[in-house]
């Protein structure tokens, strides 16, 4: 087996930490991506990183204590819950630490994948696990309505970036109540988002969730039945709304890739870590600013890079129960 892994943060001088973390076991790998913290948020604490670490913190005991295997998911994601919250118990009621988990357990026998959030992974570099969130195409869609409506008010287009970001996550009343946008902007950029591909219903969420800015989504967060509503793991009681938990034949598996959004987009061919940081330089080269083909919730800019992203990748022989 040969296991490679790459850790990059959204911060191009490397200077500070970003919400990831990333699992390395013998045959347990694993991608946690942490929710960015809040920038309102008082407390000194990275509330994602917090988030992810505990996760990671919490199926690696279970692994080292031979539980992992014969647990449901249902069961690892109540063990995460319980640390999230002993590790957030001197924070208030504002702190909500979240994150998403892409595990892949390589047993004797099997390969167990386990995804909660919208960290995937890739076995032989064809099948794709990756349960992705409506709610998120709700924002990407707002926030590149908000960018193209700002043009040419900057002299910067990363100036540009920074503001959107802020006006979505913030939300559209915020913005509208701060000057940055007029209440007829405000309207158009809520109609356009929701013009096509969403019920009433859904339209209706969507109008509120955009006033209120992402700041509100965990609003939606575990819980079923209810638009837009997805699983995550957080301080709340795990809820099976769009997570996977599936068992391979270990003879049937030659490679695993685990990888965060960070990445816009996957190798058509190879599955390295050099083939994944080429194709990420042609997302950065192509959509700068993720507006188009790799549209995102957040753009690039000089000092950032959209997001975090994390990557391991586990090359396997086809022998089932042999270990190399």
């Amino acid at each position: 087996m040969k296991i490679s892994s790459l850790k990059v943060p959204k911060y191009r001088e490397l200077n500070k930490e970003g919400e990831d973390t990333v699992l390395l076991l013998p045959e347990l790998v694993g991608v946690f991506d942490g929710a960015t913290s809040f920038p309102s948020d008082k407390s000194a604490i990275n509330s994602g990183k917090l988030a992810s670490e505990a996760a990671a913190t919490a199926v690696a005991g279970l692994y080292a204590n031979s539980l992992l295997a014969e647990m449901s998911l249902e069961e690892v994601c109540g063990e995460i819950q319980r640390t999230i919250v002993a590790r957030s118990a001197n924070q208030d009621e504002y702190f909500k630490p979240s994150t998403t988990m892409a595990v892949a357990a390589i047993e004797k026998s099997e390969v167990r994948l386990m995804l909660v959030g919208d960290s995937g992974i890739r076995v032989n570099g064809t099948d794709i696990y990756q349960p992705l969130k409506k709610i998120d195409d709700v924002s990407t869609d707002a926030r590149v309505e908000v960018f193209n409506l700002l043009e040419n008010k900057f002299s910067s287009d990363d100036e540009r970036e920074y503001l959107s970001r802020e006006i979505i996550f913030l939300g559209l009343n915020e913005a509208v109540a701060n000057g940055h946008l007029s209440q007829v902007d405000a309207d158009a950029i809520v109609e356009t988002t929701t013009s096509s591909g969403y019920s009433a219903d859904e339209v209706k969420v969507a109008e509120e969730f955009l006033k209120g800015g992402i700041k509100t989504q965990h609003m939606f967060a575990n819980r079923a039945g209810v638009s837009f509503g997805y699983s995550t793991l957080s301080k709340d009681k795990f809820v099976m709304v769009d997570a996977v938990d599936l068992r391979i034949p270990r003879k049937d598996v030659r490679s695993i890739e685990v990888f965060s959004d960070g990445y816009f987009s996957m190798p058509n061919s190879g599955v390295s870590v050099c083939d994944w940081e080429r194709e990420f330089s042609i997302s950065e080269s192509q959509d700068f600013y993720k507006l188009a083909k790799y549209k995102s919730v957040k753009g690039s800019t000089a000092s950032e890079f959209a997001d975090d992203r994390s990557l391991v990748v586990v090359e396997l022989n086809n022998l089932g129960g042999d270990h190399v």
